[in-house]
């Protein structure tokens, strides 16, 4: 049983993470959510902040301005520094 999700943040020119993690925490129009392994599918804008809960007690934070999260089946593709027209 894999209780890990594969994370991937891009924006136009780069990969800025890939690789697993525990969870991912951000922020939408609604508030501060978290995305853990089992989650159901979902995308959403996220904008202020992204956190990528890694194994080890170890985290990366990155700021955002906008950006589009589509969680589905234990993936999360994350693209940010695109214009979402918000």
């Amino acid at each position: 049983m894999n209780n890990l999700l594969n994370v991937s943040v891009k924006d136009p020119k780069k990969t800025s993470f890939e690789g697993q993690a525990l969870a991912v925490t951000s922020k939408n129009q609604k508030g501060k959510f978290d995305v853990l392994p089992y989650h159901s599918n979902f995308i959403t804008i996220i904008k202020e902040v992204l956190t990528i809960h890694l194994e080890g007690e170890k985290e990366i934070t990155m700021p955002v301005e906008t950006g589009i999260m589509k969680v589905e089946e234990d993936s999360v593709k994350i693209l940010i520094g695109i214009d979402t027209g918000e």
